[in-house]
């Protein structure tokens, strides 16, 4: 896998962040439609910022890299 360039990564640390659980469920304050409708907004911004850099990007490689690791 190539490089992200540093702004890739903070859009795709971003979205990572947004999919933690306690973001998605606005701390127990979203019911379980409104978490399951953001989710899905987030992970249709992933697939395309996906499309728009012509790679693959897993999450977990997305963690690695903010804690230091290349991807």
């Amino acid at each position: 896998m190539e490089r992200l360039t540093t702004e890739h990564l903070n859009q795709f640390f971003n979205l990572a962040v947004a999919l933690e659980p306690e973001n998605l469920h606005m701390d127990g304050e979203a019911t379980k439609r409104q978490a399951t409708a953001r989710m899905r907004q987030i992970e249709r911004a992933w697939t395309k910022l996906e499309k728009s850099i012509g790679q693959r990007v897993r999450i977990d490689d997305v963690w690695s890299a903010k804690l230091g690791q290349e991807i």
